[in-house]
């Protein structure tokens, strides 16, 4: 499976989702033009349901399902699909079935439910050229909860404080960029970090994902190479390790924080993570 990250680069991962396929609607629903937020159940078919304008709230129901908040900003290719952006946070439930779930430009909360899902959480990526000079671009704007419920599941963050949570199954995880927290539940998840969607600049500063429960069974996966440095165990015995790249001036640039209980040191943690980082 290939998934483009929010700078264009690509980062290729082995996942343990069956793509999503045949999502042609059944039923299909979109709010033209509404004056306030609606609230849209689909039905227990195959729904199309897209949202407007405000903070809506969208039930897809059982069947596979694609949901989305709204139609208002840049579209951009996704295989088959679309990314669909909205200027509100809207909350999207898939419930049962594989359903796709599209954020928008505001604080979107997507929830996958039982099923093989795709929450996409994408959200407003700003033009550098609309920013002035010396600007700090507020992220807190733009942070998204995803949370993927039962299945093998994609999330798949925006450029800002995203929160994502796999849940039960193998999920593949994707903050985007921003500062990310991400936790993979139950499961073999993969931990997706795209190097750049990470690095800081005078605009986009304090970048990171943060990992909190990596496990033996789970797997890391770094688009360039990264330094890895070990930090001591906390007193709730929490074990982590730091993941560096060099900025243009040579100092280190924090990428990521990979945190877990489930190894007897945090020696063995870094064994782990080495091990993903080389492909062993």
């Amino acid at each position: 499976m290939t998934f483009r990250s929010l700078i264009g680069s690509t980062s290729q991962v082995k996942s343990p989702i069956t793509p999503l396929k045949n999502l042609q609607p059944i039923n299909t629903l979109t709010v033209s033009a509404p004056t306030a937020v609606v609230t849209i159940y689909g039905s227990t078919g195959n729904d199309n349901l897209l949202g407007g304008f405000f903070a809506d709230i969208i039930y897809g129901g059982d069947g596979n399902d694609l949901l989305s908040g709204g139609t208002t900003y840049s579209m951009a290719s996704y295989s088959s699909g679309q990314y669909i952006n909205d200027l509100s946070g809207d909350t999207l439930y898939g419930e049962a079935g594989n359903d796709l779930l599209l954020g928008g430009l505001g604080r979107d909360s997507l929830y996958g439910g039982v099923g093989d899902d795709i929450l996409d959480g994408y959200g407003f990526k700003p033009q550098l050229s609309q920013i002035a000079v010396g600007e700090t671009f507020p992220f807190e704007i733009d942070g998204n909860f995803l949370d993927g419920g039962e299945g093998n599941d994609l999330l798949i963050g925006s450029m800002g404080n995203d929160t994502l949570t796999g849940g039960t199954g193998n999920d593949v995880l994707n903050g985007g960029g921003g500062r990310d927290l991400i936790t993979g539940g139950l499961g073999a998840d993969q931990f997706v970090i795209n190097v750049e969607s990470y690095r800081d600049s005078s605009t986009f500063p304090n970048l990171y994902a943060k990992i909190l429960d990596f496990s033996l069974e789970d797997t890391l996966r770094v688009d360039s190479p990264v330094i890895l440095q070990v930090a001591s165990a906390d007193s709730a015995n929490i074990n982590q390790v730091n993941l560096y790249t060099t900025s243009a001036s040579g100092s280190l640039d924090l990428i990521a924080m990979v945190q877990s209980s489930a190894f007897a040191s945090v020696g063995d943690l870094a064994s782990a993570v080495m091990n993903d980082l080389l492909g062993l």
